[in-house]
């Protein structure tokens, strides 16, 4: 089995932009499955010791629960990955202020974060791999 790389559509995102997923396959039938949306990782399909595939992703049925209540499943985080308390921090003695988005606190972005934006995406293909380039 040679690797493979295919995109299909997967979903419009509430501000109308298309949504793609990526199947990647290597020559042992190892598949993963990403989305340009937050660059996520979809599903990762492995085999068990019996040989049988089977997904080992936690993820979400539909890309309307990515943005409206994913706990960031397989997603990229940023543009910090983590709670910043009460939503400000002092830098170089100056107070910023950041959007509060989980209660009073600020997490992994903000509002519209790195998970939650759709990404373009690049296929990548060498002798025996592929890959998908997000930017």
């Amino acid at each position: 089995m040679k690797p493979s790389i295919e995109s299909s559509p997967f979903g419009t995102t509430d501000f109308g932009e298309p949504v793609e997923v990526y199947t990647l396959k290597n020559a042992n039938g190892v598949t993963a499955k990403v989305l340009t949306y937050g660059a996520i990782i979809y599903s990762l399909e492995v085999p068990d010791k019996e040989g049988q595939f089977a997904n080992v992703n936690a993820n979400c049925a539909a890309l309307a629960d990515y943005e409206k209540r994913s706990p960031c499943f397989g997603a990229v985080i940023g543009r910090y990955a983590n709670r910043i308390s009460h939503a400000e921090f002092t830098l170089d003695g100056r107070k910023i202020s950041l959007p509060r988005n989980a209660g009073p606190n600020h997490i992994h972005g903000g509002i519209r974060g790195f998970h939650n934006r759709v990404w373009k995406a690049e296929p990548v293909r060498g002798g025996d791999y592929v890959g998908v380039k997000l930017t």
